[in-house]
């Protein structure tokens, strides 16, 4: 149980390097994407992006949860 757990907060933590990534190109590209997307579609890309990294959070942290009080 407790390597399953451990394995989705090491999954977790790759999505959130991952999703940390995509928002820094997506901050420091913003400008540039202007052009091709309306400010709308660019918000959603956002949101998306925030989404995903919060339930990734959130995911790292109930499993360490689950890990800290199984060793108790």
């Amino acid at each position: 149980m407790l390597e399953e757990n451990f394995n989705e907060m090491c999954w977790s933590l790759n999505e959130l390097q991952a999703n940390y990534i995509l928002l820094k190109a997506f901050s420091e590209q913003k400008e540039n994407l202007r052009a091709e997307f309306n400010e709308k579609q660019l918000e959603y890309c956002k949101k998306i992006l925030s989404d995903s990294a919060e339930q990734h959070t959130e995911n790292y942290y109930d499993n360490f949860l689950l890990i800290i009080e199984n060793l108790k």
